[in-house]
């Protein structure tokens, strides 16, 4: 069975918060984002189960955009997680200092020493160009430093969260060129392959690194993959 799609427009925004399904710290977030749109809408992934073997998660039932109203075909295809030591991934909840954090960044997948996150986004448009806001903060401890990797671009940004502790909480881009410590960063004109996927990898580059979430921003239209249209 096929539902109707609206055709995808330059700007539409998908938004995923991780949530610890189960913490009582871990909270869903609504308000706007760092990417140029004014939607509130964010769609929650409860992680049930972090490992070095396996990832475990749900999605909602319909995903919908940042205005919370139009439906769309973007999901979270698969979390990979890779690694040789027993703590190399894992998930965190923390809340204890909101005046300093917002519930977007209190929760997050966390990579340590040879840890890995391999992360598949589907239901795209093919060959389509996407503009990836990702999401990087420890919460309050400000002490991270997380690398994402777009492997069929060689693209990369790395997050350095030391010493981008501000009151109140507010969106600071990376720029490790400069040396600006940020809590966000933009992989940009990332291309859909043929099946409507991008593939990003997750990172440490110092201790350990968190990953809160993500915005994916169409910069073309067209229509999603065919597989992607069916009803769940």
């Amino acid at each position: 069975m096929f539902l109707p799609v609206p055709t995808v427009h330059a700007g539409d925004t998908v938004n995923f918060q991780f949530i610890f399904d189960g913490n009582s710290n871990s909270q869903p977030f609504e308000g706007a984002g760092a990417a140029p749109d004014n939607g509130k809408y964010w769609n929650q992934v409860a992680f049930t189960s972090v490992s070095r073997e396996n990832i475990q998660y749900t999605l909602p039932g319909l995903i919908f955009q940042s205005d919370g109203a139009t439906r769309s075909t973007v999901t979270l295809a698969e979390f990979k997680p890779g690694g040789e030591s027993e703590d190399c991934v894992g998930l965190f909840a923390d809340n204890t200092e909101p005046d300093r954090t917002n519930n977007l960044v209190n929760t997050f997948l966390l990579v340590k020493s040879d840890g890995k996150i391999k992360l598949t986004i589907g239901g795209l448009t093919p060959k389509a160009s996407y503009d990836l806001y990702l999401y990087g903060q420890n919460s309050k401890h400000y002490a991270d430093v997380v690398k994402f990797t777009a492997p069929a671009s060689s693209a990369s940004v790395t997050i350095d969260n030391r010493g981008a502790a501000k009151d109140p909480f507010s969106y600071q881009l990376a720029n490790t060129a400069s040396g600006h410590s940020g809590n966000y960063g933009i992989l940009a004109s990332q291309v859909a392959d043929a099946a409507g996927r991008i593939v990003i990898e997750v990172t440490q580059t110092d201790f350990e690194g968190a990953f809160n979430g993500l915005q994916v921003v169409a910069m073309d239209s067209g229509m999603p993959a065919k597989s992607a249209q069916q009803a769940p």
